[in-house]
């Protein structure tokens, strides 16, 4: 009896020990709970971000073509108008806000498509003029510039650059012609300015050579690597850059009683006298674009390079000192093409006035 009651007693004492470090073990074992709300978002947007990285890639197409384009800018001729007999000599400096990453300042290259262009733009353009002033508010002059393609960058990922030693500069002139109308307030300007520039423009062409029939038809991404160099080829393009100019002249008092199209010698100017104008810009040029991203192999043969044309709004101000003239503007280009965004121009200016 005493025996049982003992070993009763033993198997009571273990079965509360194990009770004692199961409910201890319990308390210091991690609690599993579920996901929060932010590391679910968290974890969605590291994902989508994925997804995102991974589309950036461009479509691997059987034709692949690389343009180097002009850059759009202001017209040369903006600013304070020229008195009959003056003469403006000027250098330029217009430069479109692209990093060297190909980043823009409200737009960044997003992943091309089959049938977007491929174009290097540059990041800025070097240039000089030439204008006079003729009777009746007339101003005749030329202009030219200047762009590497050293300075450029892609429109759309994927876009492919010239081979090494191919790489070519970019050379831009023409000549033009400035009407400055007369308005009833002598200090209100307004002219019509227009230029007609040539320039050669480059394409590249590159062909998918790769033995798996699923690369060069776009349903398998591979990169440069599937591309070799076909040629060169070269078309002549008329680029137009016309605008409307509204400003309002302020430095010269003896303005508001001249006649701005009249003999210099009519205008009783003060020597040094400092002579500025803000102005709104209204214009309309054109640019040139082609097919980057080509599945039609029977294209090969031709370039496809054309016409793009855009208009513009701008806001700028011309200052004229002793014969130096100092000049900046910003345009806002309005592209018909989706895939090729300027985003703003800076267009800058330097130069000499004399009679």
């Amino acid at each position: 009896m005493h025996r049982q009651n003992l070993d009763s007693l033993e198997s009571r004492d273990a079965f509360d020990s194990r009770d004692a470090l199961d409910s201890r073990d319990r308390r210091h074992a991690p609690v599993r709970r579920p996901l929060s709300r932010t590391v679910l978002i968290a974890l969605i947007a590291l994902n989508t971000l994925g997804v995102l990285a991974a589309s950036a890639c461009a479509p691997d197409t059987i034709i692949r073509r690389t343009a180097f384009i002009n850059a759009p800018q202001a017209p040369v001729r903006e600013g304070l108008a020229l008195d009959k007999g003056q003469v403006r000599v000027s250098a330029h400096l217009s430069g479109v806000n692209t990093a060297t990453t190909g980043s823009f300042f409200f737009f960044e290259p997003g992943s091309a498509e089959v049938g977007d262009p491929g174009v290097l733009i540059p990041d800025f353009q070097l240039g000089a003029s030439l204008w006079a002033g003729l009777p009746g508010g007339l101003e005749f002059g030329g202009q030219f510039h200047y762009a590497s393609m050293r300075w450029s960058d892609p429109n759309v990922n994927g876009v492919l650059p010239f081979p090494n030693g191919l790489e070519e500069d970019l050379f831009i002139g023409g000549l033009g012609l400035r009407l400055n109308v007369k308005t009833g307030e002598p200090r209100l300007a307004l002219a019509l300015m227009a230029e007609l520039n040539f320039a050669t423009i480059p394409e590249a062409i590159f062909i998918c050579e790769s033995t798996d029939t699923s690369v060069c038809s776009g349903e398998r991404l591979v990169g440069e690597e599937a591309y070799r160099f076909d040629r060169i080829e070269r078309d002549g393009f008329f680029l137009p850059n016309m605008a409307l100019q509204l400003g309002w002249k302020f430095g010269d008092e003896a303005l508001a009683n001249a006649d701005p199209y009249g003999d210099r010698e009519s205008v009783a100017l003060a020597p040094g006298r400092l002579r500025f104008m803000p102005y709104l810009l209204l214009g309309l040029q054109s640019s040139v674009t082609n097919t980057g991203f080509e599945n039609d192999i029977a294209t090969l043969p031709n370039d496809s390079l054309e016409a793009l044309w855009m208009g513009y709004l701008g806001v700028g101000i011309d200052l004229t000192l002793e014969g130096l003239v100092i000049g900046t503007s910003v345009i806002l280009p309005i592209e018909g093409e989706e895939a090729i965004d300027f985003g703003l121009v800076f267009n800058f200016r330097i130069g000499g006035q004399f009679q």
